[in-house]
């Protein structure tokens, strides 16, 4: 699973009017990033070119590929996000349409990353190629621009893992590589990455359970308690099984409620089901607690 397909599962148990305007609002984004950054682009071109040209036929061939690489990038980013945002304005409705866009938004959030290598490296290299007569000057600007390019990146990599451990799991290595080093090279560091985007995945996991339950109570007349239990069966493949039984020993009890199970034990509620049966509702009911609630989930 790439990173943004495991972000674009996240984001399709939004609600549908607000997963339309995400999907609207970050192609715009990916738009006009593309479409501006390729006036950066041509002034870094501009400005290292005749330099280049003086310094041999080796360094012009290499910067004018890293130039092309950008400018390629560039352009058919904007074009790509301009046809996923017009796609997202005409089709966002839909409820499978993020799900189904993953694949364009991954690619380019590739392109993005493609630009931002290929960039750095141009400047690098034209900043080598003006300065390389004045040593003090070279190191003094590399240093800056050194600081400015580590200190952003690593401030962009501890927010992004910060909000999105899964996502950052499921980047690509060679991603990985230059955003988070530590996660390749350190097999500690990798079972905490990975241990953080667990909980992130059991979190989505019991979004897209009570989404599944919310959606139930909105069109059966079923109890809330009857629609938990029928979601803690299926999640333990017995989607067929009489519940009503449960539910009765519940009622009796004046359980009517979901709210009335939150401090329940699983001791407890074995009392009136099984205990597999039990611990996988004392698991759902769980996660209202941690603020998902069973009848307002968005």
């Amino acid at each position: 699973m790439g990173r943004l397909n495991c972000s674009a599962c996240a984001l399709a148990l939004e609600p549908a009017e607000v997963r339309t305007e995400k999907v609207i609002m970050l192609a715009e984004a990916y738009t006009i990033f593309g479409a501006l950054f390729l006036g950066g682009t041509w002034v870094i071109y501009e400005w290292g070119s005749p330099i280049a040209i003086e310094a041999g036929d080796v360094f012009n061939r290499i910067f004018s590929a890293a130039i092309s690489v950008v400018i390629c990038c560039n352009l058919f980013l904007a074009l790509w996000s301009c046809i996923l945002w017009i796609t997202a304005i005409v089709y966002g409705s839909r409820g499978d349409f993020v799900y189904n866009a993953r694949d364009l938004i991954q690619f380019c959030n590739h392109l993005m990353w493609m630009t931002y290598f290929s960039v750095t490296f141009g400047c690098g290299l034209a900043l080598y190629l003006n300065l390389r007569s004045n040593l003090i000057d070279l190191l003094v600007i590399l240093i800056f621009v050194g600081i400015v390019i580590i200190r952003g990146m690593s401030i962009m990599c501890e927010l992004q893992l910060s909000v999105s451990p899964l996502a950052t799991y499921h980047q690509p290595s060679w991603i990985k590589l230059f955003t988070h080093p530590r996660f390749i090279l350190s097999s500690k560091t990798r079972e905490e990455l990975r241990g953080k985007a667990v909980v992130e995945s059991e979190y989505i996991q019991f979004k897209a359970n009570f989404r599944q339950i919310k959606k139930e109570l909105d069109s059966t007349p079923d109890s809330g308690i009857c629609i938990l239990l029928r979601t803690a069966a299926k999640n333990l493949n017995r989607p067929d099984y009489d519940i009503s039984k449960f539910e009765t020993n519940l009622a009796e009890d004046w359980f009517n409620e979901v709210e009335e199970l939150k401090h329940r034990s699983v001791e407890c509620l074995a009392k009136y089901m099984p205990m597999r049966l039990a611990e996988e509702v004392h698991k759902l009911v769980g996660d209202i607690e941690v603020g998902v609630s069973v009848r307002g989930i968005s």
